[in-house]
């Protein structure tokens, strides 16, 4: 598939920061025509080789007319209520029927594996342990993807993503607020993937992913989120946060009860990535450097 990448169709479902960085590193590289599917198309970027339509998830529609054959990438995040994800119920088989692709890369997330626990790893073949509403949704997405394009003879490629961060993705409303953390939720391991690493991922996955794949995407370097928070602090040049919060009413706590190390290895192995911010200083520094709409 590489060696043919002029000729390969690309459709991103969702096309948002991280589908517009990816269309614009498929047309760099010389690949086939990109389609890219969001609600709304108006304030959409002018992106060379780039076709906007314009289609919502959440409504009963037909798909649009799409160029056949190809990488179909969703990027699309689930519902916010429940735990099905209705949208890949509603959508997918009728959007694999018109564009009959090769292959599904589909964009999940490391929270499908629950809490971890304190000094082991968490890789692709660690149970799934869903623990809330969004985390059985993400289940619930990569089921039923399974389920259609094996019936439909699509090869499916899970990407499991850890917290993603770069260009207006840092904590910097936190930061200024100098909301105090809790000691507890400061130790807690994190995992992360700067933005324009995981657009490698994605490209690379589309390209040589191996069908049935599942691969955790991280820069492989859990670092606590108090560390991460203080890397900001010091680089957005503001006080670090005071470890005297309270640990129930943080925004974060959910998500952090059940934060993990993930062990990224097979991604680096199969897929050929080479991580432009495997420490997570270079990144934060990167995307200072960076306009958030770049």
């Amino acid at each position: 598939m590489p060696g043919r990448l002029r000729d390969l169709p690309l459709l991103i479902v969702g096309a948002g920061d991280s589908g517009q960085r990816l269309a614009r590193r498929w047309h760099a590289a010389g690949g086939g025509p990109v389609t890219a599917l969001r609600r709304r198309i108006h304030d959409c970027p002018d992106l060379p080789g780039v076709h906007w339509l314009s289609f919502d998830l959440d409504a009963d529609a037909p798909p649009p007319e799409l160029p056949v054959g190809g990488v179909m990438v969703w990027l699309a995040p689930p519902p916010r209520q429940g735990r099905e994800d209705e949208r890949i119920r509603r959508h997918l088989p009728a959007l694999l029927a018109a564009q009959q692709p090769e292959r599904l890369v589909l964009a999940s997330t490391t929270g499908v594996y629950g809490p971890g626990n304190e000094s082991g790893w968490t890789d692709e073949d660690s149970p799934l342990r869903p623990d809330s509403d969004r985390a059985w949704r993400r289940v619930s997405a990569e089921r039923q993807a399974e389920s259609m394009t094996a019936s439909a003879g699509v090869d499916l490629i899970r990407l499991r993503i850890a917290a993603i961060y770069g260009p207006g993705r840092l904590p910097l409303s936190r930061l200024r607020a100098a909301e105090p953390l809790s000691a507890d939720l400061a130790d807690r391991p994190g995992n992360r993937i700067h933005v324009d690493d995981l657009v490698s991922v994605l490209f690379q996955a589309a390209l040589q992913g191996k069908g049935g794949g599942v691969y955790n995407v991280s820069d492989g370097h859990p670092q606590s989120f108090g560390a991460y928070l203080d890397a900001c602090a010091d680089a957005f040049g503001l006080p670090r946060l005071p470890r005297d919060g309270q640990a129930e009413g943080d925004p974060a706590a959910d998500f952090l009860r059940a934060s993990r190390r993930i062990r990224a290895d097979r991604m680096l192995r199969e897929l050929g990535v080479q991580l432009r911010f495997a420490d997570m200083h270079d990144g934060i520094r990167a995307s200072l450097a960076e306009p958030a709409d770049a």
